[in-house]
């Protein structure tokens, strides 16, 4: 089966979360996180509806972007919102595995990239296919 894989992947968070991380060195697993026992994360282009599934009537949120590379042992690409394969981290999410972080624009219809988020994922989106 061929699969794409991201060299980025995306994690969106509370900003209570983001400063929890950036004090303690390591993300608390919360929520939805801490239920399943892993970090759920978004490609590039699974992040609107990860927004709009997950995060509508949210404000105050931060956009991480990971090198995926970095945390390649540890990262399943499993079936998720319709059987698209979703990047899940099996592994403490730390502050060394982030390259960038975003704060998302508040709207009435809910949280969107910002513009620096939209044109930072731009240029350094990029997908390898894995044959397997």
């Amino acid at each position: 089966m061929n699969k794409f894989m991201a060299d980025i992947v995306y994690k969106i968070l509370p900003q209570a979360d983001w400063l929890a991380l950036e004090r303690d060195g390591q993300l608390p697993l919360t929520g939805t996180d801490a239920r399943d026992g892993f970090v759920h994360l978004s490609t590039a282009q699974q992040l609107v509806g990860t927004l709009q599934q997950h995060f509508a009537g949210a404000d105050n949120l931060v956009l991480l972007a990971l090198d995926a590379t970095q945390i390649a042992t540890d990262l399943k690409w499993e079936a998720s919102r319709n059987g698209a394969l979703f990047p899940h981290l099996y592994a403490p999410l730390s502050r060394p595995h982030i390259v960038a972080d975003f704060a998302l624009d508040d709207t009435q219809t809910g949280p969107v990239l910002s513009i620096a988020a939209r044109s930072w994922i731009d240029q350094n989106q990029c997908e390898r296919e894995v044959v397997g």
